[in-house]
């Protein structure tokens, strides 16, 4: 009788008991690699957030600090005391805005603004409006704005089909390729080299409105596009919208809607066309208030130069 016990006790798993193992382990193992499987997409999906916010947040600030000083490091201070005594208005701003055609807030640009394979084209074939004269040969992205600033002590165009020359902010994409993720750029064609030199990637599109104060002292009446202002002396406020995207797709369960420049994106009956891919997108905006020119010109005075 003990053997027997023995054998029986030494015969293992049955078959049902097998197959309660393996159903369980089966279980277990399914479970772990969904945690992982959430846990990795929840740790890819914060750092888009966070890296298209920061982008975001890091190209604002850049944009106001560049546009609130707006160097003329060519002024000599002789050239900014001529300019001071001889101007009868309040600000000697060379702040200058080019507006993409058809970009007006609450005009629906239709699938341009989400368009991850979008392609460049050149500024100089036309499709940028502004009483600022003609835009010079850039690499950008049909449907976004372009802002910058023309020294003052420059060479004046003596028409309005001179190319302005300056440093300019535009999107475009790396080494001119579709392919490439968008981003924001800035070229110097006073320096040089004269390239353009990507800022920050993720940069979709880019909006200004610029705010007018017609007379010495009052504020801004309107915020109008750049081909709508008649004097940019009188420009006195920039109102700047960007619209960022992740690098990466399938980061959204389904595409993602969103509000840009007036305009709802969502592919609904009177609305922009929905984003055909599942990136993240974010819409950032904000207003700058720009300074006088005698605050500005302080630096410049003093030592030559800002």
């Amino acid at each position: 009788m003990g053997d027997r016990g023995s054998i029986a006790s030494s015969q293992g798993l049955g078959l049902i008991e097998l197959l309660v193992a393996t159903a369980l382990g089966f279980t277990l193992a399914t479970g772990v690699l969904h945690i992982y499987t959430v846990n990795t997409l929840a740790a890819r999906d914060l750092e888009a957030r966070i890296r298209v916010q920061e982008n975001g947040r890091l190209a604002l600030h850049f944009l106001l600090q560049e546009l609130r000083a707006a160097p003329s490091t060519d002024c000599t201070p002789e050239q900014w005391h001529t300019l001071v005594e001889a101007s009868a208005a309040p600000f000697l701003q060379h702040i200058r805005g080019w507006e993409a055609a058809g970009t007006a807030p609450g005009q629906n640009q239709g699938s341009a603004p989400h368009d991850a394979n979008l392609e460049v084209v050149a500024s100089d074939e036309g499709g940028w409006l502004s009483s600022a004269g003609v835009l010079e040969a850039l690499s950008l992205l049909p449907g976004s704005d372009v802002i910058g600033f023309v020294s003052p002590c420059a060479a004046v165009p003596t028409s309005g089909n001179d190319v302005r020359h300056g440093t300019y902010f535009y999107v475009g994409k790396r080494g001119d390729a579709a392919g490439n993720p968008s981003s924001l750029f800035r070229r110097n064609s006073l320096a040089s080299s004269g390239r353009a030199e990507e800022l920050f990637e993720g940069v979709a599109n880019l909006q200004v409105l610029y705010g007018v104060a017609p007379d010495a002292g009052s504020g801004v009446t309107d915020y109008v596009v750049a081909s709508e202002v008649e004097d940019w002396q009188s420009v006195t406020a920039l109102r700047i919208t960007l619209l960022l995207q992740s690098v990466e797709d399938g980061l959204m369960a389904t595409s993602q809607p969103y509000d840009f420049h007036g305009v709802r994106y969502d592919g609904a009956v009177g609305n922009g066309p929905a984003p055909a891919d599942r990136r993240l997108r974010r819409v950032l905006s904000t207003t700058l208030s720009l300074p006088g020119s005698r605050a500005m010109c302080v630096a410049c005075l003093a030592g030559g130069g800002q």
